[in-house]
């Protein structure tokens, strides 16, 4: 039986589009695709046109497609949304900014799932660090999510591409 929901958001029309037909052709009634971009402000976001789904990414402004962003601090009250048991990000070094506008609903996640890598993050003007910083500040642990060691984060700056598991200590 069906006991949670799944809320996928996409920012590239035509991924948003595959998403939907697959959702649709395998009779899935608890998930709501959202084409949209996440972020910390509402409005809109200049996205990639990779050839490659998995490169797309928030792009500077005349360099792409411009697509609707909203946060998920606006999104969740909207829905219903009161508890998170798990995000994963996959928005190739965005993460910093989806996680500004989701500081409310951060303190109602259980897990974070997210890709550290500094290239990635100094894109958009941050470093690994400064992520690991912010997930510590809201008490959650930053876990290897294969070995569920903890992670050294004195060593963020030098991880190659690094999954990460953010868990809250409330859980």
């Amino acid at each position: 039986t069906e006991t949670g929901r799944v809320y996928a958001f996409e920012a590239h029309p035509q991924t948003a589009d595959i998403a939907k037909r697959n959702i649709k052709l395998n009779n899935f009634t608890n998930v709501t695709m959202v084409s949209s971009a996440l972020g910390n402000k509402e409005g809109s976001v200049t996205f990639s046109e990779d050839t490659y789904d998995d490169v797309n990414h928030v792009a500077e402004q005349g360099m792409g497609i411009v697509v609707p962003s909203m946060t998920l601090d606006s999104y969740a009250p909207l829905h219903s949304i009161s508890r998170i048991r798990c995000i994963k990000l996959d928005v190739e070094g965005y993460e910093r900014h989806v996680l500004e506008g989701a500081a409310n609903i951060m303190a109602k996640t259980d897990f974070v799932i997210f890709e550290a890598y500094e290239p990635n993050c100094q894109r958009f003007g941050y470093s690994v660090r400064e992520l690991f910083d912010w997930f510590s500040a809201r008490e959650f642990l930053l876990l290897d999510p294969l070995t569920k060691e903890a992670i050294d984060t004195e060593e963020a700056g030098q991880l190659s591409v690094k999954n990460v598991l953010a868990q809250a200590r409330h859980h």
